[in-house]
């Protein structure tokens, strides 16, 4: 076969002063190059792969120049006469370090350092230059642009804020989705984006389809008022309402988390409540069922169900609505551990109106057990249990409450009061209602009932 030419394409000008071009094109430095039969050309259109030399015919009896893509091009198009340009066909690069989630940064959100490169260049200014789109949870996108802080067309830094007051008002467990996007300088428009999978845009004002994984950031919680917990409330389980209290950005205000269902198959333990450094008598947390709600928090757990680790302020109330006097939460451990355990400087807390059981019986613990200080503590002080029934679950435990705390630390001044507590039983060894051990102090323990509801027979 002979050719008029071999060309290889490469990123300068070619001029052809021929009717007609034949030959052999080299794409080593591209990734495929398409014929655009667009173009009005003689020949119908070609593939062109990287590395691999195809034959074609361009006639220019119709007076059109070819343009062919280099380095990483995808089509070739006509323009003016007599000249062959290299178009450059993939989007814009961009870069950045995604937000941190979750934040307490309820407004002022920015993207500093944004890296965007691409072969042609971009706009650094006016309606065209980069964006950012957002929006919260489910609802509409917004967008607003980047400022340019530095580089040139090709290689450029961008800053970019949210403007949360688009979004209407912000509150915890929002989840705020973001993405960047830009467009090149070509003829045909390049676009591409941050994330960029499922994007279907034709510039960055005319965006079709966003990503469809955007970014995205969670809002952590300021807790003040009351919280629902259950099918369809604020959160699905005590185990992440508690998790939104030890990692809320602050306590504004008192908080209380009301129970909506009867039953919580869903969690995990221990639900382990932590030391907050702004709970106090006017920052306090309560946790209690709803008006019509009978909740049980069930487990056959080695940890606890319940674990105070630090925490201060907290009031287990058994009480519908915090009113009257039933009964109605209950916590039941089937398995080996702890049910209710205060340690690591549990202070000022509260459990009351509630149905306690468990059944550990062996070592020096019970179904609720006041634990060890903090290293630099003073001890689990200042708790109160009052008008509970502390019992046994499928079999019985050693005692029913249990203090054992930290020499020089410790647990003082807790009451234990008008409680109702029974079937603690070990048939090898002693066994006790209140059994107030080591390194503890200024108990009082008072109208209170102790009693079996069966026979015991020791062994």
């Amino acid at each position: 076969m002979k050719h008029l030419c071999s060309i290889f394409f490469t990123a300068f000008f070619f001029n052809f002063f021929t009717s007609e071009v034949k030959g052999e094109i080299d794409i080593t430095n591209s990734n495929n190059i398409r014929l655009d039969t667009s173009a009005n050309l003689a020949e119908t259109s070609a593939t062109f792969n990287k590395n691999k030399a195809v034959n074609v015919v361009f006639n220019e009896s119709n007076n059109q120049t070819v343009f062919a893509a280099a380095y990483e091009a995808k089509s070739i198009i006509t323009t003016a006469p007599n000249m062959l340009t290299l178009l450059e066909a993939n989007p814009p690069l961009i870069s950045y370090t995604s937000i941190a989630s979750p934040t307490c940064t309820y407004s002022g959100m920015s993207l500093s350092g944004v890296v965007i490169t691409d072969v042609t260049g971009i706009s650094l200014s006016g309606t065209n230059r980069p964006r950012i789109y957002y929006r919260k949870n489910a609802g509409s996108w917004f967008s607003t642009p980047g400022i340019n802080t530095g580089g040139t067309a090709t290689n450029s830094t961008w800053n970019f804020s949210v403007i949360e007051s688009d979004m209407g008002t912000l509150a915890g467990a929002d989840a705020i989705s973001y993405y960047i996007i830009a467009e090149d300088l070509n003829p045909t428009v390049n676009v591409g984006s941050n994330p960029s999978a499922g994007l279907v845009a034709t510039g960055v004002n005319n965006v079709t389809t966003a990503p469809t994984a955007p970014n995205t950031y969670t809002l952590r919680y300021n807790l003040i008022g009351t919280y629902t917990v259950g099918a369809g409330g604020n959160f699905t389980t005590l185990t992440a309402a508690v998790n939104a209290y030890n990692n809320a950005c602050a306590l504004t205000g008192n908080s209380v988390f009301e129970l909506t269902d009867n039953s919580y198959p869903s969690e995990t333990f221990p639900i382990n409540i932590l030391l907050r450094a702004d709970a106090d008598a006017a920052h306090t947390l309560t946790i209690r069922p709803s008006t019509s709600a009978s909740p049980v928090i069930n487990g056959a757990s080695i940890s606890p169900i319940i674990s105070l680790s630090g925490a201060k302020y907290i009031s287990f109330d058994g009480r519908q609505g915090g009113t009257g006097t039933s009964k109605s939460l209950t916590f039941i451990n089937t398995g080996l551990g702890i049910t209710f355990q205060f340690v690591n400087d549990a202070q000022n807390n509260n459990l009351k109106y509630c149905i306690v059981k468990g059944q550990r019986n062996s070592g020096a613990s019970g179904i609720i057990f006041f634990g060890t200080a903090n290293s630099t503590g003073t001890g689990n002080d200042n708790n109160t249990i009052d008008n509970s029934d502390i019992t046994d679950a499928t079999s019985q435990a050693r005692f029913g409450i249990f203090s054992g705390g930290t020499n020089f630390r410790e647990n003082s001044n807790n009451a234990i009061t008008n409680n109702n507590i029974s079937n603690y039983f070990n048939s090898l060894n002693n066994s006790c209602g209140v059994y107030i051990a080591s390194n503890s102090s200024n108990w009082v323990v008072t109208g209170n009932r102790f009693f079996q509801t069966s026979r015991r027979v020791y062994t």
